[in-house]
């Protein structure tokens, strides 16, 4: 572990090359697996929705998310008047996406990209949000801040959420689970603006975050 500024930082790289995410989230994934996904990250969700409308200046939000999982947060997220991308690096579950997508009747665009080329294939503030939920707790230090400057390049804001230290099991993959003071210190160190960064979920599960150019 890497002492910083106080706090014990594990730093750890991406998920392993045996986390196979496309058989992770290969289930079908139907109306009431979406429904129970957004209640649980209801908070976030609204988080979303009333940045988006404030940073949209009265027009359709656009909102791009990054790292798919169920898809379920772009596919509730199209059915409001928002226009939704999600992209995700594995073709797999874009594919995947794609079919729950058309089984939910959503509306999103999904495409398979890395997400640190986003400056590469879209303009600047392209978006009004970039947005996760459980993709930013697989990244070091290192590449958190490049993940972070790639979405702030082409959107506005940047809201993630993520599991806490308080998440009572072992994920699938390679996370790092952190208190808030610990967000707050490498996301000021890196010279992000932190417009939000609170706990959510009954004994504080989850860190949503939301954070802009300086």
């Amino acid at each position: 572990m890497k002492k910083l500024e106080g706090h014990n930082v594990r730093i750890e790289s991406l998920g392993p090359p045996e986390a196979d995410w496309a058989k992770f989230y290969s289930k079908k994934i139907t109306k009431e697996d979406m429904v129970a996904n957004i209640e649980h990250h209801r908070s976030f969700i609204d988080m979303i929705c009333d940045l988006a409308h404030k940073a949209s200046g009265g027009g359709v939000p656009k909102l791009i998310e990054i790292g798919l999982g169920t898809a379920t947060m772009s596919i509730y997220l199209s059915k409001r008047p928002y226009e939704v991308t999600g992209l995700d690096l594995d073709p797999r579950i874009v594919v995947k996406a794609i079919e729950t997508n058309k089984a939910l009747g959503g509306y999103a665009k999904f495409i398979t990209m890395d997400a640190f080329d986003m400056p590469r294939y879209f303009r600047e503030d392209s978006f009004d949000i970039a947005f996760s939920q459980g993709t930013m707790e697989h990244f070091d230090n290192e590449e958190l801040e490049r993940m972070l400057k790639a979405q702030l390049t082409v959107a506005k804001y940047v809201a993630f959420s993520v599991p806490s230290v308080n998440w009572p099991q072992e994920d699938f993959g390679n996370e790092r689970k952190l208190a808030v003071e610990e967000w707050e210190t490498m996301l000021k160190k890196s010279g992000f603006a932190v417009k939000h960064l609170s706990y959510y979920q009954t004994g504080d599960l989850h860190v949503a975050a939301v954070i802009s150019k300086s």
